[in-house]
């Protein structure tokens, strides 16, 4: 534009300002000014775009917050109802998820696992990603990846843009019973975690669980399973099927039936001692 410019001056300066010339120089400027104006659409709709995407994106974010608190909500409502279960929750805290995700869409762009790592920690999804890309000319991920791999990553945004927006980074939850994360723990000890989950909710009227004992040792029964027991055993139903008399005795069973399985037949007995809960 500037070398248009300069061209007119340089034929006003050098020409006599005859008819022909006058003519043309008009020309030139209305050529200049229509070139301005083209110029100036296109920023106006770029600058339209960028604040369309950037509203849609506050939206969409605000509608993940809102899903997120809600199990924020009842996620501390989990932890307050007992103490040797913790739950923990992080808004789009899934990074080797998300990790992931890209090196399967990226595939081909040869970039590097230690590289994934920085981009999925700089980012927390694709939106932002996109973002970067389409609104900052991608100057972040320029700084991680080399020119050859953000030629092939950004083959990739535009042929699959619309696909990745659509992605969705999980909320990272972790939980910890007894102060340690419970994927680290045994079988056992992870069945004694939902166990007492499932006894220390007050969304059911009744609760129904077949043989408790299979993964439990009697102190894990007696410490914590009994327990729970006892202390919701006024306002839940409880049914359990077991082979563990201490369940029974133990949590203050009002009604025990006892089954047996003898020539083919099943046969049932009752036994019902006085309760210690009045409430029930």
């Amino acid at each position: 534009m500037a070398d248009e410019f300069a061209e007119i001056k340089r034929e006003i300066k050098d020409e006599t300002l005859d008819a022909d010339s006058f003519v043309k120089m008009t020309a030139d400027l209305e050529r200049v000014k229509e070139k301005l104006k083209q110029l100036q659409n296109e920023a106006n709709s770029k600058t339209q775009i960028e604040e369309a995407y950037l509203k849609a994106q506050r939206k969409r974010n605000d509608t993940l917050l809102n899903v997120f608190n809600a199990y924020k909500t009842e996620i501390e409502r989990i932890n307050r109802s007992q103490s040797e279960l913790r739950i923990e929750i992080t808004f789009k805290g899934d990074r080797e998820g998300f990790k992931s995700q890209m090196k399967s869409d990226f595939r081909g762009s040869g970039i590097s696992d230690s590289k994934y790592d920085v981009i999925s920690q700089r980012f927390p999804d694709y939106v932002a990603l996109i973002e970067e890309w389409l609104l900052r000319d991608g100057e972040v991920l320029k700084s991680i990846v080399s020119s050859t791999e953000y030629s092939k990553l950004e083959a990739k945004l535009r042929e699959h843009f619309d696909e990745l927006l659509c992605q969705q980074v999980q909320n990272k939850v972790e939980v910890y019973y007894h102060n340690k994360l419970l994927r680290q723990h045994s079988l056992g000890q992870r069945a004694s975690a939902l166990i007492l989950f499932l006894l220390t909710q007050d969304s059911s009227d009744i609760i129904i669980i077949d043989q408790p004992e299979d993964d439990l040792d009697n102190k894990v029964i007696y410490d914590e399973v009994i327990s729970a027991i006892v202390q919701k055993k006024s306002k839940i139903q409880f049914i359990f099927a077991t082979h563990n008399a201490n369940i029974p005795v133990l949590g203050d069973a009002e009604r025990v039936l006892v089954a047996s399985y003898q020539d083919s037949r099943i046969e049932i007995s009752q036994w019902s001692a006085p309760s210690l809960c009045t409430n029930q």
